[in-house]
């Protein structure tokens, strides 16, 4: 099985790995296809480059010593549902493109898309490994369903609000969303332990549709065609 050494990680079976890999020396990379993958519900057919820095001279940019990485996959696939009341999460497109810079300990996401019937989101992020981590990132999402969404957050990230729109929302349609967020080495610290970052450390704007809400309050009946634009940052939230 899979776990990460994080309290809110939640470790999942993994069935079945499987993958050839072909070094070509004209082109320069290790080619890894097919890599198959299965656990927890998540099957995967995929092809993987891997490109190695040239050889750094004495004297030379550290941050040229790029390990660069690309991944999409062969064939579509399809994501099991957590609960009976969920639907399968069709995936017809997921593409990587990354580097790792070695010398300067930091790994950069040039690309992360992620497109199918119910989804359409993409990625960029910016990680700091060295002593003082420091996440930067930037997600877009038009008309993705919510319930699509949540299905692939991952568990450990901001469990709690997590668990409250697996509860809660049932139904709805994000049209256009976009989350910014830059933490320092304290505010994930701080995030780790459910505290809130600063207010300048996260953005997410976006709109809704058509969203239904249920089981807020004991007694409160589900609320149902919801509309607005949302609007988060590190300590705020309104709608």
């Amino acid at each position: 099985y899979f776990r990460l050494e994080d309290r809110d990680h939640e470790p999942f079976m993994i069935d079945h790995v499987a993958l050839d890999a072909a070094w070509s020396a004209k082109t320069h990379k290790v080619t890894i296809s097919p890599l198959a993958f299965k656990a927890g519900g998540f099957d995967f057919t995929a092809t993987m480059d891997v490109i190695p820095p040239a050889e750094l001279l004495a004297g030379g940019d550290p941050g040229a010593d790029a390990w660069q990485l690309s991944l999409h996959l062969d064939k579509p696939t399809q994501i099991a549902p957590e609960r009976a009341t969920e639907q399968v999460v069709d995936i017809s497109k997921f593409d990587v493109g990354a580097r790792f810079l070695h010398g300067q300990s930091r790994l950069i996401v040039d690309s992360f898309a992620l497109d199918g019937p119910q989804i359409h989101a993409s990625l960029t992020a910016n990680l700091d490994l060295n002593a003082a981590s420091h996440l930067q990132y930037a997600i877009t999402a038009k008309n993705s369903h919510i319930r699509a969404l949540t299905r692939l957050w991952p568990t450990y990230v901001t469990p709690t609000v997590r668990t409250w729109f697996t509860d809660h929302a049932t139904a709805g349609v994000i049209t256009n969303a976009k989350c910014v967020g830059d933490f320092d080495d304290a505010a994930l610290t701080a995030m780790h332990y459910e505290r809130p970052p600063p207010d300048a450390s996260l953005l997410l704007e976006g709109d809704v549709a058509d969203a239904t809400v249920v089981d807020v309050l004991d007694g409160m009946p589900s609320v149902t065609g919801i509309a607005g634009h949302l609007r988060v940052t590190g300590r705020t939230a309104g709608f």
